[in-house]
């Protein structure tokens, strides 16, 4: 795997010998984890993610040599995680009361 530029430009890539054969979406999970496949999906939708030029699906198979388009952006992991929303009081009672058995 060949790659260029960072998370946000648009990055191409060559297939490498060992990705032949490869599903384009277990491509994505072996070389760029950090993208999840909701965000390939909509890429694949949207005719964002190519494969030599051409529209790719998610499903379609890579062959040794094939420059892969990937648009900027689609680090899930980099989102900041929900902090949790705090119980009012009515419902910290009504949670109580639902308890069957304390222990």
């Amino acid at each position: 795997m060949n790659g260029r530029g960072d998370p946000d430009t648009v990055r191409q890539f060559t297939v490498g010998e060992d990705d032949e054969g490869v599903r384009l979406d277990r491509w994505f999970k072996r070389n760029l984890p950090q993208i999840g496949f909701g965000t390939i999906s909509r890429w694949a939708r949207t005719g964002q993610l190519r494969v030599d030029g051409k529209r790719a699906r998610p499903d379609a198979r890579l062959e040794k040599g094939q420059v892969l388009r990937i648009p900027p952006g689609g680090e899930d992991a980099a989102r900041a995680p929900r902090q949790p929303r705090a119980l009012t009081p009515e419902q910290i009672e009504e949670a109580q009361a639902m308890v069957i058995m304390e222990t």
